[in-house]
């Protein structure tokens, strides 16, 4: 079994076969970006092979659903339980006691997409990723590593993935004091992540977070504010 074998034997989702019900919701949000996004504005993307992306700077009538995805809805524990135990269902029998509103972290909801940190069995840290209320990945999270220096953020989960359209996303720590930190990407949209509990995420349409440097990732501190790279916000070995 070579590394890639390994790391595929530890993704709980790895025999997650979407509905067709979840299938056609998916096609049909293709179909209307497509047949809404400025012809100059298709992306083609080379991974293994080339593949059309999702539009990113969407024409003027569509600012609506552009801030759909810019700033997240929070929601409450309480929210998002049933959210929450459709992700530890995908685990199966790796995930002993059912998760409880208490044990979600963060949740936030962008668009379709709702994106949870629950706590598993009490002890471990999963972010849950969810389209329309079916999950469709699960990171676990080293919640024992130190959190950042204060006014500092360090990022631990940061890629983009596909399913149908790119969609990026990125998952870190935040140090005391942090007040705001906000994705900005290369046509200047601004994507605000959601922070609780030390942790901030954020989730968007798009491939950004899968290219080296593909963004800037601007920190609030207090009145101060930081402009970084994520190259620059990886934890040192």
């Amino acid at each position: 079994m070579n590394d890639l074998d390994q790391l595929a034997a530890l993704d709980p989702m790895r025999n997650y076969e979407p509905t067709p019900e979840r299938r056609a919701r998916a096609a049909a949000r293709l179909t209307f970006r497509k047949n809404t996004a400025p012809k100059r504005g298709v992306l083609l993307v080379a991974a293994a092979a080339a593949v059309t992306g999702v539009m990113l700077a969407m024409p003027g009538g569509q600012e609506e659903a552009k801030a759909s995805w810019t700033t997240p809805l929070a929601l409450a524990g309480a929210d998002v339980l049933p959210q929450a135990e459709e992700c530890a269902r995908g685990w199966g029998a790796d995930w002993h006691t059912p998760p409880a509103a208490g044990d979600v972290l963060l949740a936030e909801r962008r668009a379709d997409t709702t994106l949870l940190l629950v706590a598993k069995d009490g002890r471990d840290l999963v972010s849950c990723t969810l389209f329309d209320g079916e999950a469709t990945g699960a990171d676990l999270l080293d919640r024992s590593l130190p959190a950042p220096a204060p006014g500092t953020v360090l990022i631990e989960t940061l890629g983009a993935t596909q399913d149908d359209e790119w969609y990026s996303q990125v998952i870190g720590r935040t140090g005391a004091g942090v007040t705001e930190v906000d994705i900005e990407l290369p046509d200047g949209t601004v994507v605000h992540t959601s922070m609780r509990s030390g942790w901030f995420v954020a989730w968007w349409p798009g491939h950004q977070a899968g290219e080296a440097d593909g963004m800037h990732i601007t920190v609030t501190n207090g009145a101060a504010e930081k402009r970084y790279l994520p190259s620059e916000l990886y934890r040192k070995e």
